[in-house]
């Protein structure tokens, strides 16, 4: 039996009420926990109301993940802007870090200039 391929998703979105710094870690201690039961690892990052993750793991939990967060009733505007295969994970040792923004959109270019998207 073969492995499934790892697969990246990175998406942004709107909230549509700011969460506090605070309340953006807990959110992703949350999702880390999460994340981790189902083989899924990524970072988010938040930036007043803008909202950009990248998530990687088994294509099928990955792409259903995704599905679910295009119907959270705390986001809009939820445009995707990677899928794809990849051979590695970047953020192994993290089920969901929060990082600074800036810090998660150099990860989408790096995966979008790799896999040429």
């Amino acid at each position: 039996m073969s492995e499934e391929p790892l697969h990246t998703i990175c998406y942004i979105s709107t909230l549509l009420e700011e969460i506090s710094e605070q309340d953006a870690k807990r959110l992703a201690s949350k999702f880390s926990a999460m994340n981790t039961r189902v083989g899924i690892t990524g970072c988010m990052g938040i930036r007043r109301l803008e909202v950009m993750q990248v998530l990687e793991g088994p294509r099928d939990v990955v792409q259903g993940l995704f599905q679910r967060i295009q119907v959270d009733s705390r986001h809009v505007g939820i445009t995707l802007m990677v899928s794809t295969d990849v051979s590695r994970r970047r953020f192994a040792e993290w089920g969901m870090i929060e990082l600074p923004y800036g810090a998660v959109v150099e990860v989408a270019d790096q995966v979008r200039g790799i896999h040429g998207r």
